[in-house]
C-alpha cells in the first residue's frame, strides 16, 4: 500500500491521513508504506513525518521534475494530459444531468454550455483546483508507483483537493490503480475570494476601482458620438504597423485594402500602455485606440472604457444535490455560469458604445472567447478567430466556439473538429504571416554576411520555445539549456559552423541560460553566432528571418512545431528535436533521422553527414510531402486574404445586411475565388454554411 497527497495541510494530516492510520493499526490491519506529499510546507512536512512515526509510516516530499513524468512508452505525460487525459475527464464530466441545464438558457447565450466546458479544461498549472492539475497529480502518483515495483492490483491511494467534478477525474484514476480520497484544500485566497464574491460582486468592484483609477489620473471618461460599424481588435503587445516585417497584431491591415478608419484597437496590458508613439502611428493610420484598463494608457485624451452597469444574475435551475460532491460541482458551474453572463455583458456593453460589428482576436485559450461571441452575435455582429500557432493534434483546451476561425489549412479544419470546437465558418487562408518572407530577406542577408565575414562555411538557425523556472509545474530550463549547450559548444570547436539564434523570449534568454549564458557570450564574440534580441516582452522578428539567413533550421520542441513549419515553408531543410518524446505528431511522418531526431547528438551525426554531401541523407530536413496538407497556398497572401475577408464583412454591416445574410455572402465570395473546398462547418448544431 502506498499514500500520496497532492498538497499536505495540517488540517488534512491530523484530521484525516493520521486518525485513519491509527485506526488501520488499532485494527491490525497493514498501514502503508510509504506516504509521500507532492507539495506542503516545510513545518507541515515536519510535523508530518515526526508523528508519521508513531504509526511506523515514513512521510517524504516526493521529489520530481515534470520533465522526468513519463508514461510506459517514454512519453511525457504533460504532453498526453494536455492532448488527450484532459478531453476523456472532460467528456466525462460533460455527461453530468448539470450541463443538460445549461443549453439554451435563453437565445442569447447559445455558448454558455462551451463556455463552462472549456473553463473544465483549463491548462494553467499554476491555477490551484483544476481537474489539469489533479489529472497531473494522478499521473505523478502513478508513476512513482511504477517505479517503485507496485502492481496493478496493489492499493495506491491518492489524496487530492476537493474540487469540482472529482467523480469523473476518481473513474479516470482507476484506470491506472489509485483511488482518490477527496480532502479540504489548502488555505487560498483566491478560492476563498470566489466563495465570498460572485462574479457580479468583482464586476461591481472592478467598475469602482476603474472609476477611481479614471478621476485620479484625470482620463477621458466621455463616450464618443456614435461610429461608423468598425472591427475590433486587442494589442498585444507587437504594433509595428511601419514595419511589415514584424509580428504585428494588425497584421491583415497591413496586406489588404481595409481602411485603418475602420478599425478599433483596445488597449489593456498597464506594464505595456498606449503612449505617445503609438498613439501616433495609429493616427497615421486612422485608428481608432480605445484602453480598456485605466493603466493602459498614459495618452489623456484616448477614452477609457468602463461598464455602466454589473450585470443581473440568470437563475438556472440544476437537478437535486444527492452529495457534497454534487453540490460542489453545482457550485462551480453556477459560478462557471454566472461569470459567462458577467463577461458577455462586459463585452455588449463595449461592442455597442463603440459600434463594432466584427471582433477578430488570436486567443482561444480561455473560455472568455465564447462570451465575447455571444456578446457579438447579440448586437447582430460577427466574432472571428485566426489560428496563430500550429497545431498538429487535437486538444480541449484549443476548442475555438465562434462564428469564423482563419486557420492554415483543411488539415487544421479537422484538428479544431477533434477538438471539439464548434465553428460554422472555418477559412482555410494558409499560413498567417507568409507575406514577410519577402520583406525579410535582405535583413536575413545581412546577418549571413556577418557570420561568413567572421568565418562560417555554413549556417544554421536555432529557435527555442521559451521556458520557466518551476520544474514541477513545467519543464524548467533542462531542455534549452542542454540544447544550446550543444550547439554553441559545436560552434566553439569547429570554425566553419555559423548560428542564428531566434529565441521566443530574448528578453530573458540570458537568465534562462543560467551558466550555458555564458557559453553563448563566448559564442558571440567569435563572430559567427548572432541572436535576433529584438522585442520588449517577446521577439518581434519572425523565425523567418533566422531560416532564411541559414543553410540549415533546427527547432527545439517539435511539441510546438510552429517556428518549424515558418522556416520549412521558407524553403530551407528544417529540423526538428523532440526531447518530449510526442511521436503522436503527424510530423513523424517526414522521418526519423530526417527530419526528426530524439536530441541533438542524433541530428549532430546526420548533419555531417549531410554536409559531407547532400545526397547521403534522403529527404534531409525535407518538409515538401506534408507542405501541401499544412498550407495549400504557399503565395504569401495569407494576410491579404484575411484583411478581405474582414473587409467584405465590414462592408456587409455598413450596407445594413443582417449578420446572416453578412457571412454567408463573405463565404460565398471566398469559395469563389479561392474554392469552396477552402470553407468547412464543425461541429455547429446551427444554420451554417455547408460546402457545396
Amino acid at each position: 500500500m502506498l499514500y500520496f497527497v497532492e498538497v499536505l495541510t495540517l488540517r488534512t494530516w491530523f484530521l484525516k491521513i493520521l486518525p485513519g492510520l491509527i485506526w488501520i493499526r488499532l485494527r491490525g490491519r497493514p498501514v502503508p508504506e510509504r506516504c509521500y506529499v507532492l507539495e506542503g510546507a516545510a513545518s507541515v512536512l515536519k510535523a508530518a513525518s515526526l508523528t508519521g512515526r508513531l504509526v511506523h509510516v515514513p512521510v517524504e516530499l516526493l521529489e520530481y521534475r515534470l520533465l522526468d513524468i513519463k508514461d510506459e512508452s517514454g512519453l511525457l505525460v504533460d504532453i498526453r494530459i494536455r492532448h488527450e487525459d484532459l478531453k476523456e475527464v472532460q467528456d466525462d464530466a460533460l455527461k453530468s444531468p448539470l450541463f443538460r441545464e445549461l443549453i439554451n438558457v435563453d437565445a442569447s447565450s447559445p455558448r454558455l454550455s462551451a463556455f463552462v466546458a472549456k473553463a473544465l479544461s483549463g491548462t494553467d498549472y499554476k491555477r490551484r483546483g483544476t481537474l489539469h492539475r489533479l489529472i497531473l497529480a494522478i499521473q505523478i502518483t502513478a508513476w512513482k508507483a511504477r517505479r517503485l515495483g507496485a502492481r496493478r492490483n496493489s492499493q495506491i491511494v491518492l489524496f487530492a483537493e476537493r474540487r469540482h467534478f472529482m467523480d469523473s477525474a476518481s473513474r479516470y484514476a482507476q484506470r491506472f490503480g489509485i483511488s482518490v480520497v477527496d480532502v479540504h484544500p489548502a488555505f487560498d485566497i483566491v478560492r476563498i475570494a470566489q466563495r465570498l464574491l460572485r462574479p457580479g460582486h468583482i464586476a461591481l468592484v472592478r467598475i469602482l476601482r476603474n472609476r477611481l483609477y479614471q478621476l485620479r489620473l484625470g482620463l477621458n471618461t466621455t463616450v464618443p458620438p456614435k461610429a461608423h460599424a468598425r472591427i475590433g481588435t486587442d494589442y498585444q503587445g507587437q504594433l509595428n504597423l511601419d514595419q511589415a516585417h514584424q509580428f504585428s497584431d494588425l497584421f491583415f491591415l497591413q496586406q489588404s485594402s481595409l481602411s485603418g478608419r475602420d478599425i478599433l484597437l483596445t488597449f489593456g496590458i498597464p506594464f505595456d500602455p498606449l503612449d505617445k508613439t503609438k498613439s501616433d502611428e495609429l493616427a497615421t493610420r486612422g485608428i481608432t485606440a480605445l484602453a480598456v484598463h485605466p493603466k493602459a494608457t498614459v495618452v489623456r485624451s484616448v477614452p477609457v472604457f468602463n461598464q455602466t452597469t454589473a450585470f443581473t444574475p440568470c437563475e438556472i435551475k440544476f437537478p437535486t444535490a444527492r452529495s457534497a460532491r454534487d453540490r460542489l460541482d453545482q457550485r462551480w458551474v453556477r459560478y462557471q455560469t454566472e461569470n459567462y453572463f458577467v463577461e458577455r455583458d462586459y463585452w455588449t456593453q463595449l461592442f455597442g458604445k463603440h459600434n463594432v460589428k466584427v471582433w477578430v482576436s488570436w486567443y482561444r485559450y480561455d473560455e472568455r472567447h465564447s462570451a465575447i461571441a455571444d456578446a457579438m452575435e447579440r448586437l447582430g455582429g460577427v466574432t472571428a478567430i485566426y489560428q496563430r500557432g500550429w497545431q498538429p493534434n487535437p486538444s480541449s483546451a484549443t476548442a475555438v466556439h465562434a462564428d469564423i476561425m482563419f486557420g492554415y489549412s483543411q488539415a487544421d479544419a479537422e484538428m479544431e473538429r477533434l477538438s471539439g470546437s464548434s465553428i460554422p465558418y472555418h477559412v482555410a487562408v494558409g499560413f498567417i504571416g507568409d507575406h514577410r518572407f519577402p520583406l525579410l530577406r535582405a535583413r536575413a542577408q545581412e546577418v549571413r554576411n556577418y557570420v561568413m565575414s567572421n568565418g562560417a562555411r555554413f549556417v544554421a538557425a536555432y529557435f527555442d520555445e521559451g521556458s520557466s523556472d518551476d520544474e514541477k509545474l513545467s519543464y524548467g530550463h533542462v531542455i534549452t539549456r542542454e540544447n544550446y549547450q550543444y550547439l554553441l559548444e559545436k560552434l566553439l570547436e569547429n570554425p566553419w559552423l555559423g548560428l542564428v539564434i531566434k529565441p521566443k523570449t530574448p528578453s530573458n534568454l540570458y537568465r534562462r541560460l543560467g551558466p550555458v549564458g555564458e557559453l553563448l557570450q563566448e559564442a558571440e564574440r567569435t563572430g559567427r553566432c548572432y541572436v535576433f534580441k529584438a522585442g520588449p516582452h517577446k521577439g518581434v522578428i519572425p523565425p523567418s528571418a533566422a531560416s532564411l539567413a541559414a543553410d540549415v533550421a533546427i527547432h527545439g520542441h517539435l511539441v510546438a512545431g510552429t517556428a518549424g513549419l515558418e522556416a520549412a515553408l521558407t524553403g530551407v531543410p528544417t529540423l526538428l528535436i523532440d526531447r518530449e518524446g510526442w511521436k503522436a505528431s503527424s510530423l513523424y511522418r517526414l522521418g526519423e533521422g530526417r527530419v526528426v531526431f530524439a536530441d541533438c547528438r542524433e541530428l549532430w551525426e546526420a548533419l555531417m553527414k549531410y554536409r559531407a554531401g547532400s545526397a547521403s541523407v534522403h529527404g534531409f530536413g525535407d518538409w515538401s510531402p506534408m507542405l501541401p496538407e499544412l498550407d495549400p497556398f504557399r503565395d504569401g497572401r495569407a494576410a491579404e486574404r484575411v484583411g478581405t475577408y474582414l473587409q467584405w464583412l465590414i462592408e456587409g454591416h455598413k450596407s445594413g445586411q443582417d449578420r446572416d445574410t453578412i457571412l454567408a455572402d463573405a463565404a460565398e465570395r471566398y469559395c469563389e475565388r479561392w474554392g469552396d473546398d477552402k470553407i468547412t462547418a464543425l461541429n455547429s448544431r446551427r444554420t451554417v454554411f455547408q460546402n457545396s
